[in-house]
């Protein structure tokens, strides 16, 4: 889930910036987005400046820059915890019959994901390690050539 996103975000700073620090990042991004001098179009540019707007004039006012660090410790504890319930999932390309035994069994074990991954058993694996992708291209090239003619 996606963090909950802050006045102190929209202006760049951190929720520890003193009232300089906001004031100063605040000038840097209303020059920055100026309708009449950003390049960006000047739709995207008047709804930047509205946001970057009421988030100064929220933590430019102590009171209400109070009341937002408030909600924002609320929506932290609202957020939910993510799952940390772990699940080893084996695929069938990872533990082949052709796979050395150690390796079948350390895959089993560790293994976290579905997703196939080349540690190199293969042929094709050992020659992309050991020379490089367009190395195996060129002696496959030269092998068909060597096939075909």
């Amino acid at each position: 889930m996606a963090r909950t996103r802050t006045h102190y975000d929209n202006l760049q700073v951190s929720q520890l910036a003193s009232a300089e620090v906001i004031r100063a990042s605040y000038r840097v991004l209303s020059q920055k987005y100026h309708p009449d001098k950003c390049e960006v179009g000047k739709l995207l540019a008047e709804s930047r400046m509205k946001i970057i707007n009421e988030a100064y004039a929220v933590l430019s006012d102590p009171e209400k820059r109070r009341s937002h660090d408030v909600w924002i410790a609320e929506a932290i504890k609202q957020e939910p915890k993510p799952e940390t319930k772990f699940e080893p999932k084996v695929s069938a390309e990872v533990c082949s019959p052709y796979s050395p035994p150690v390796k079948m069994a350390a895959a089993k074990v560790f293994r976290t994901n579905s997703q196939p991954v080349n540690d190199g058993v293969t042929l094709g694996g050992f020659m992309r390690g050991l020379f490089g992708l367009g190395f195996v291209i060129l002696l496959m090239y030269l092998f068909a050539a060597m096939v075909i003619g």
